[in-house]
């Protein structure tokens, strides 16, 4: 009998031990849930245009890496583009339908180029992911000239050719470096300005006032031979077209080698100037000669300035008296010396191989 208690006590422990777990299945209402541990922001990072709304996800992970489909957080986004015109979703807090995972449609905008971040944080938890932003299609052009980004000189001579820059812009204020491809068409506001778009040194032939955007800009070169105020300088392509502060043209006053090179901000001509401090203004000869050069030389220059193939033709005249100018400007006294000697030796060379070749020439019968 006692044999038969302790075997009825010993199975009916086992029974308990046994039906325990059963028990809390059937009587827990509240079984524990697995904690998020990690957000995850989709896409994991990808291309953008600037200002075009995309698409992205947020899920919340447990440490299985299973989707917490009970995760309840409130969320909330920021950006590494401080543009004022971004879009971000605004704080979500997750509903129970929402089983761990939101997707927010055209939620989000990026505007400045490059590579810029969104963050998603429910203040514990965050995740950060990068988009490279491209720039968006043209919206505007810049045209400027390398007077105006250097001196705010809205300023030209009549017959100069100055150098225009196009650049082209989103709605954004981002350059469209990705353009290689849309051709430009020139024009001036009167309609006095010609182009030298193929860059042989004539102006204002067929064509001459189109040119195709390079990484999203180019250089082009300009000249207007008539004078005028508040001239401006278009860029257009399709519907877009943008202009150029206003300039004055004004006569032209300046001097053979400033006609010669196209620009008083040519290395060369400041090369001159320089001599001419140094060297001619500081002595009386060099006065004379410099004030009788200022005297007779616009009206070469003028002459020069019309003819685009005679400048070409004055540079190479003009590039050993530049070469001479840098040497007194840049050698030494001994360097000098020796240029000097060189120099002369060679004029009494010349002059004895002219004569010598005259005298055989007569020397020659008839």
């Amino acid at each position: 009998m006692k044999k038969s208690n302790s075997f009825l006590v010993a199975l009916g422990l086992v029974l308990l031990v046994a039906l325990v777990p059963v028990a809390q299945l059937i009587f827990d209402t509240h079984p524990a849930l697995a904690q998020a541990t990690r957000l995850d922001l989709t896409p994991n990072g990808d291309n953008a245009t600037a200002g075009t709304a995309f698409t992205i996800t947020v899920t919340a992970f447990d440490t299985s890496d299973n989707v917490d489909t009970g995760y309840t957080g409130t969320i909330h986004f920021t950006s590494s583009d401080a543009s004022s015109s971004i879009i971000l979703p605004a704080d979500y807090t997750f509903l129970a339908g929402d089983n761990g995972t939101h997707t927010f449609t055209n939620g989000a905008k990026l505007v400045t180029s490059g590579n810029q971040t969104i963050k998603v944080s429910d203040g514990t938890l965050d995740n950060t992911q990068t988009w490279s932003v491209g720039a968006g299609t043209i919206d505007h052009y810049t045209v400027t000239t390398s007077e105006t980004v250097t001196s705010d000189n809205y300023t030209q001579q009549t017959s100069m050719p100055f150098t225009v820059t196009v650049t082209a812009y989103d709605a954004n204020g981002n350059m469209v470096t990705s353009d290689n491809i849309t051709p430009v068409t020139m024009g001036s506001n009167p309609g006095t300005v010609i182009f030298d778009g193929n860059g042989n040194g004539i102006f204002g032939e067929t064509g001459d006032n189109v040119k195709t955007l390079v990484s999203g800009t180019f250089n082009i070169q300009a000249k207007d031979n008539t004078v005028g105020a508040n001239v401006t300088i278009t860029a257009s392509s399709g519907s877009i077209t943008s202009s150029s502060n206003p300039y004055a043209i004004e006569e032209f006053r300046c001097f053979i080698a400033t006609a010669a090179y196209g620009t008083p901000m040519a290395s060369e001509i400041q090369v001159l100037r320089d001599f001419r401090d140094r060297y001619l203004v500081t002595n009386a000869p060099g006065r004379c000669f410099v004030s009788l050069y200022y005297k007779c030389s616009p009206p070469v220059a003028r002459f020069i300035a019309h003819h685009d193939s005679l400048r070409a033709v004055v540079r190479v005249g003009l590039a050993p008296i530049i070469w001479l100018a840098t040497i007194a400007l840049k050698a030494t006294m001994v360097e000098k010396f020796i240029v000097l000697c060189s120099l002369l030796i060679t004029a009494t060379m010349t002059v004895v191989a002219l004569i010598w070749i005259r005298r055989t020439i007569r020397s020659k019968p008839t």
